[in-house]
């Protein structure tokens, strides 16, 4: 139950800064380090979701293709789907 608790405090909070836009309450952060976390980690998660943010805008804006080795597990809307197709 240790390592589950913990994995789940991390996702929960994790969903809460990108749910929440940074915006937690200090019930968020409070369940967190009730699980083990520290104060650091608070900025480790709030760094993990902004250096993914950065690198998701980044690469919706100039149209990143996904390295060969990945490409069959991309994902794309189905209307970009359709519009690669008819290409």
């Amino acid at each position: 139950n240790g390592p589950d608790k913990r994995i789940n405090a991390l996702v929960s909070f994790t969903q809460a800064v990108t749910s929440k836009r940074g915006a937690v309450h200090d019930a968020d952060i409070q369940a967190f380090m009730n699980a083990g976390f520290t104060q650091e980690n608070v900025l480790e998660v709030i760094l993990g979701v902004t250096v993914k943010t950065l690198s998701n805008y980044a690469n919706h804006l100039i149209d990143t293709p996904p390295n060969a080795e990945l490409a069959a597990e991309s994902w794309m809307p189905h209307g970009k789907q359709q519009q690669q197709k008819a290409a």
